[in-house]
């Protein structure tokens, strides 16, 4: 038996959310130019939908998977240090967390890596069990490079 946990509690220890956000996040930006869509598909559960929504949109507007197959690349992320929690606490009646992290995205292929600096914006919301079983997912991605980039 799973305990009903409401929303509006953390369920998640702060640390827990750390980790299970620097593993998703590396998990999340791990594909190439033929298993992008099989890879984004297993990763998909853990975004809200509206998460998904958004994140999916971005990876259009940025062309990147248009870049990814003309070029034959590979893409990866690493987090270069620990996720900071920079709000966390009650929002629209949901315990949320605001975390930024520095990452840098690769995209090795025939020419030689590219490797962008960035930080990575996540906002982390509780979810029920039901449709996540960690219990909480992605509402929000925002990766900010070049000066945007802090």
């Amino acid at each position: 038996i799973i305990p009903i946990i409401p929303l509006s509690e953390p369920y998640r220890e702060n640390s827990e959310v750390v980790t299970w956000a620097a593993e998703t996040a590396k998990n999340v930006m791990r594909f190439d130019y033929i298993d992008y869509k099989a890879r984004l598909q297993q990763v998909s559960p853990s975004f809200t939908p509206g998460g998904w929504e958004s994140f999916n949109k971005a990876l259009k507007d940025s062309n990147l998977l248009d870049a990814l197959q003309a070029r034959k690349l590979v893409l990866t992320m690493t987090v270069n240090a620990a996720p900071e929690i920079i709000n966390s606490g009650l929002h629209n009646g949901i315990y949320t967390w605001d975390l930024r992290m520095p990452v840098t995205i690769k995209m090795d292929g025939a020419e030689p890596p590219q490797p962008i600096n960035a930080s990575l914006l996540l906002r982390v919301v509780r979810v029920s069990n039901l449709q996540n079983p960690d219990g909480i997912s992605i509402e929000q991605w925002v990766t900010l490079t070049g000066q945007n980039n802090r």
